[in-house]
């Protein structure tokens, strides 16, 4: 038996890079995965393929978390689908463009400490946090 067995896994920003692979890693223990896209549907499919290949069971899930709305909506295709949710890994990542001044930093607060990740920690018992790093404030 592998240690997540039965258990649901939702990431978020999981169609590349470091959320793809936390994707991948949670189904070869043995969890389902929902793996969240803001806007990259072929390569979120792609992920959820490569579970689905190996056995495992994931499905693609959109939203972006900028948007309680969203937030809510992806939550509960997860839970429609999987089954309620175990783990939760907060990977989903949004980049400003507006480096060297403030105009970007209210959306970035959002997203890392603001109500939007404040209500997925509300909603979820398990959390898994990726730390996060601002630099050029």
């Amino acid at each position: 038996m592998r240690k997540l067995d039965g258990k649901i896994a939702l990431v978020t920003g999981a169609s590349k890079g470091i959320g793809a692979g936390v994707a991948w890693s949670l189904a070869k223990e043995g969890a389902a995965v929902a793996a969240n896209y803001a806007s990259d549907r072929a390569d979120a499919d792609r992920v959820v393929e490569k579970i689905r290949a190996a056995g495992g069971k994931a499905i693609a899930v959109q939203g972006s978390v900028t948007s309680s709305e969203e937030i809510d909506r992806f939550f509960s295709e997860t839970e429609k689908q999987l089954g309620n949710v175990d783990v939760l890994v907060n990977n989903a990542g949004v980049f400003a463009k507006h480096e060297r001044n403030c105009r970007g930093l209210p959306l970035m607060i959002a997203i890392i400490g603001g109500e939007p990740f404040l209500k997925v920690v509300v909603h979820q018992e398990k959390i898994v946090k990726l730390s996060v790093d601002l630099l050029h404030l």
